[in-house]
């Protein structure tokens, strides 16, 4: 019976239906503890610590992977710890507690040792997210590359070489390199619908539309980025939901448009608040301040700004 929840779970997880998946998840591992199962114990805790992380409840997520990882230690198991470890650096990943991601996925990479090129390749692009964040951008497209020269280039894989091809592409957009940018996230595009991959290809519509602002074509961006706002609903995605609607924030200042502006910030920064991510709310805040910088609130812009100072040395 345990083994059916999880199978059910999983079906509901490739569906990108989180929520539903979380709950037959939990079943299994009530059922698996009940039978003092521990490998089934800790399967079924990293499947519900993921799927809690989908949905942006962080605190679950924490808890059941650190029961998961330990079970895993307790088995001897270093194909399931490195799984769970990976899972571990991308909640602090999203957390924005770098040196923590870096560590997990350190840690993932030498468990990884021997094991399928492409599970090594996936580290590689874990690794690359975290130092894209700490803006190592150098760092971080060499960890990209990497990763897509371990991935084949077959049907099975497109799911993945999308990915990375998507995070390389955000790279050259950081990096100021926005005609490359855009032919990345165009080819991550197309791998990511083949491999229905809904998730991802919100975050390509995101990046196209961050790539468009910078070229100063809100148009283009606008419906890049509300194809994504829509995708992120569906999915239940939060955090992707936070960005899109910041970045809608920052068109709607670019075009003049201040009470958009700041209504579609206030909700990105309700969003990113509430999931303890507290970068992304600091950036937010700024944003707020330059808003109503323009509309003359120069008291309101000081608060914002202290506030994003505050979150930023917390």
């Amino acid at each position: 019976a345990a083994r059916t929840h999880l199978r059910k779970g999983d079906i509901h997880f490739i569906r990108n239906n989180w929520s539903e998946a979380r709950v037959e998840y939990r079943q299994a591992q009530d059922l698996c503890t009940a039978l003092h199962n521990l490998r089934c114990v800790s399967e079924a805790a990293n499947n519900v610590g993921l799927s809690a992380l989908n949905v942006s409840d962080v605190e679950e997520a924490l808890s059941e992977l650190e029961i998961a990882s330990d079970g895993w230690k307790r088995l001897h198991m270093q194909s399931g710890e490195a799984v769970t470890r990976s899972n571990l650096g991308l909640l602090y990943w999203q957390t924005s507690e770098w040196q923590q991601a870096l560590r997990e996925y350190q840690r993932a990479s030498e468990l990884r040792q021997g094991q399928s090129p492409l599970s090594y390749a996936r580290v590689l692009n874990n690794l690359g997210l975290v130092y894209l964040s700490m803006v190592e951008f150098g760092r971080a497209g060499l960890y990209f590359t990497k990763a897509l020269s371990f991935a084949r280039l077959d049907k099975a894989s497109r799911r993945d070489t999308g990915r990375f091809r998507l995070n390389l592409g955000r790279t050259h957009m950081l990096e100021g390199r926005l005609g490359t940018a855009l032919l990345d996230e165009q080819q991550a595009l197309v791998d990511l619908n083949s491999a229905q991959d809904m998730t991802g290809v919100a975050d390509v519509q995101n990046n196209l539309g961050q790539i468009y602002l910078r070229m100063n074509r809100p148009a283009e961006a606008l419906n890049s980025l509300g194809l994504a706002l829509r995708l992120y609903k569906d999915l239940g995605n939060q955090r992707g939901l936070a960005s899109t609607l910041h970045y809608q924030g920052v068109v709607a200042t670019k075009t003049g448009d201040i009470a958009q502006a700041r209504s579609l910030l206030e909700e990105a920064l309700e969003i990113r608040s509430e999931r303890r991510l507290q970068d992304e709310a600091a950036d937010t805040l700024y944003r707020l301040a330059l808003v109503e910088m323009d509309a003359g609130e120069f008291k309101q812009a000081a608060r914002h700004v202290a506030g994003a100072i505050d979150l930023a040395e917390s």
